[in-house]
């Protein structure tokens, strides 16, 4: 099925938005992770400063895919509705149905388009649909650093360190 998108004609009002997000999470990792180093030596608080560290690995995640033109946002029962009244109020049958759920969101190159799709992961839970997300997003900026300008031995280089990552 054909991905709905969101055409705002417009790069600055996406552009603003996306700044927003990326600071959002930024701001989100490094708060999640400032006490960590101190907490993990207290075998009290370990669990939730385990805890901690995923999250603000999350965080930092959502701030690096959204960098890439690409991220993961989760549409409420609220949204869609919204959604669907104003392609109602404009005639506009959307190609797929719009439910609640994580979706994956697609910047086009000229940062005036969006395309979404439902995301999913085998286990069907929100952060596995995410973690999805990101490392195929990851893949592929690896493989695209590999056939870019960079010199070959620096290219790989970018690759490998990529790659250790997922």
């Amino acid at each position: 099925p054909k991905s709905p998108m969101l055409d705002f004609r417009w790069p600055r009002p996406i552009a603003a938005a996306l700044a927003s997000d990326c600071n959002r999470f930024s701001c989100a990792a490094f708060q999640s992770v400032a006490e960590v180093s101190s907490e993990m030596e207290k075998r009290d608080s370990f669990p939730w400063t385990f805890i901690k560290l995923y999250y603000a690995a999350f965080y930092a995640a959502h701030a690096l895919v959204r960098t890439l033109g690409e991220g993961c946002s989760f549409f409420y029962k609220r949204h869609t509705d919204r959604i669907a009244v104003v392609a109602d109020a404009n005639g506009f049958l959307p190609p797929v149905r719009i439910d609640a759920g994580l979706y994956r969101c697609v910047l086009n190159g000229t940062a005036s388009t969006i395309t979404y799709n439902k995301a999913a992961s085998s286990s069907g839970g929100t952060h596995e649909a995410f973690w999805l997300v990101f490392g195929n997003k990851l893949r592929s900026v690896a493989d695209a650093i590999l056939v870019g300008p960079l010199p070959t031995a620096d290219a790989q280089t970018v690759y490998a360190q990529i790659d250790q990552m997922l």
